[in-house]
């Protein structure tokens, strides 16, 4: 199944926005561009069953990420280096879109796709 995200819809997702049932996600996305009454929407993601089902990977990401389902986090967060533990730690903000940009531009360029595309080109997602 193929979801169709703005960047900022994608990178403004919590962690509590995320309903999982047992054949879908629903996803509250608060702020969209084509929201002009500003009230928020709710983006369904079937489980499809196959092997690039959204649904399970998904699943798999919020269990890598270990953000609990009451959470108010953002799903995608930066990094921010921490002095006293002497490395990186998750930062309450969201991950910014140029970042983005930039890891999926390492990933397209690590499997030899082509990384000359803008965002336009990139969207829809898969997730």
């Amino acid at each position: 199944m193929l979801v169709f995200f703005r960047i900022s819809e994608l990178l403004s997702i919590r962690r509590s926005n995320i309903v999982t049932e047992d054949l879908y996600h629903k996803i509250f996305v608060e702020v969209s561009k084509t929201d002009k009454y500003r009230e928020g929407s709710w983006v369904y993601i079937a489980k499809t069953g196959n092997c690039t089902c959204p649904y399970t990977y998904l699943i798999k990401y919020l269990d890598a990420a270990r953000i609990p389902s009451f959470s108010q986090n953002f799903i995608f967060r930066s990094l921010r280096y921490n002095k006293k533990l002497k490395g990186n730690v998750l930062s309450s903000k969201p991950l910014t879109a140029s970042r983005a940009g930039e890891i999926l531009k390492e990933r397209l360029e690590a499997i030899g796709l082509d990384t000359a595309l803008g965002w336009e080109e990139l969207l829809p997602l898969h997730i």
